[in-house]
């Protein structure tokens, strides 16, 4: 996704926007200007994204997952390129190989076998993951194979749920407290939090 599309992601959820000023003109001599969005609703959690707040991170375009809904509510390429089912309980996802996490680390299959397994482990739990027990093993550098307990033909739709957003290894590194500041893959990254009352991002150039 383009940075500006990704931008139009904020439009439904602002209720203003103006330069970081407050003045509507534009920024400095260079042409460099931000966008303040007022949500519908704030972070609840400190913008953990395990929780409510990771609709948030979504939709400001921070967070991504393997997959993404389309219109219809099928599943596209987001991280994951490409995937196919092995039995009943068992698929192949094939990760892109042209991704880095805004920390500047590699993004490959290791990351998604990190962040499932810490997403399985929370507590409390994702909400998608509650009836389900996922297991994922990486197969090299670019494939991930995941496994299900019981047969999950819409594995690839719930993937796409924000609170399965995949982070780099730096974002674990607080104990039971998982950071996405900074350790995630959307275009805008999440530069800092001021607990429930605002958070401040900035363009993720190497996106």
């Amino acid at each position: 996704m383009p940075p500006l599309a990704a931008a139009a992601l904020l439009v439904p959820a602002a209720t203003a926007c103006t330069s970081a000023g407050g003045t509507g003109n534009s920024g400095g001599a260079d042409g460099d200007q931000r966008l303040r969005v007022a949500m519908a609703f704030p972070s609840a959690l400190a913008m953990s994204p395990y929780g409510d707040d990771a609709v948030i991170l979504s939709r400001l375009a921070v967070v991504e997952g393997l997959t993404q809904l389309d219109r219809d509510g099928e599943a596209k390429p987001a991280l994951a390129a490409s995937w196919k089912r092995d039995g009943d309980r068992a698929w192949e996802f094939t990760v892109r190989e042209d991704t880095v996490f805004q920390d500047g680390t590699k993004f490959d299959a290791a990351a998604v076998v990190r962040s499932l397994a810490a997403e399985q482990k929370a507590s409390p739990k994702p909400r998608v993951l509650s009836d389900t027990t996922l297991a994922a093993t990486a197969e090299g550098a670019d494939t991930v194979r995941i496994t299900t307990k019981d047969a999950d033909p819409l594995l690839p739709q719930r993937l796409a749920n924000p609170s399965l957003g995949i982070l780099s290894a730096a974002a674990y590194e607080e104990g039971s407290k998982v950071n996405p500041a900074g350790h995630a893959t959307g275009p805008f990254t999440l530069a800092e939090v001021n607990g429930a009352v605002s958070a401040t991002l900035e363009r993720n150039d190497t996106y």
